[in-house]
């Protein structure tokens, strides 16, 4: 297990790299109690680039690369015990690149416009009893997604914040996803 993060100027590079593995005594998913074959692994790991200039007073430009794995292992012995316990396992690889523009034309207002893609060459599930596989999916996808958001602090007890993101999936289409906040800061007495 471990991380780490250098960075130089506007960019950035980080890492990380994480493991566990845990008996479960308490039966999950209907295993048997306090049997010591059932078990979780999973483990993750994440490299990322980011360049992130100050363009001007008014303007920021934030991007990044990034690249993640995960995977989990799931063994659960079940009653009558068989040999061998049922097995999950999940693995999903996953690319990403993102742009984010921030302008402040003024202290008290905020925009910003931005779009990400990731591509993930990797969604699995396999599950099986010693004698049956009834888990097997296999399903790569990816997708896009655009979004703005205007905010603005007129007073200090007052924000407002107004936006949509649209996210395109390979699998099933469009999202829209509109937000819209209002924000009461109650003045401090006493």
């Amino acid at each position: 297990m471990g991380s780490s993060e250098v960075w130089a100027g506007p960019f950035t590079a980080q890492w990380f790299f994480h493991t566990r593995a845990q008996q479960l005594p308490t039966g999950a998913a209907g295993a048997a109690f306090n049997d010591p074959r059932t078990t979780y692994q999973d483990t993750r790991w994440m490299a990322e680039l980011r360049y992130e200039p100050k363009i001007s007073e008014s303007l920021q430009l934030s991007t990044r690369l990034h690249a993640n794995r995960y995977s989990f292992r799931g063994d659960y012995a079940y009653e009558p015990a068989p040999v061998t316990p049922t097995r999950e396992d999940y693995y999903g690889t996953w690319f990403g690149a993102e742009a984010r523009l921030v302008y402040s034309p003024a202290a008290w207002i905020r925009l910003t416009a931005g779009g990400e893609a990731q591509i993930h060459p990797q969604a699995t599930m396999e599950g099986g009893f010693p004698d049956a596989v009834y888990l097997d999916a296999h399903t790569p996808y990816n997708f896009g997604a655009g979004y703005a958001l205007a905010e603005a602090s007129p007073t200090a007890w007052f924000r407002v914040s107004g936006g949509a993101r649209v996210d395109v999936y390979s699998t099933f289409g469009p999202i829209v996803v509109p937000r819209l906040a209002l924000i009461f800061k109650p003045p401090h007495s006493g």
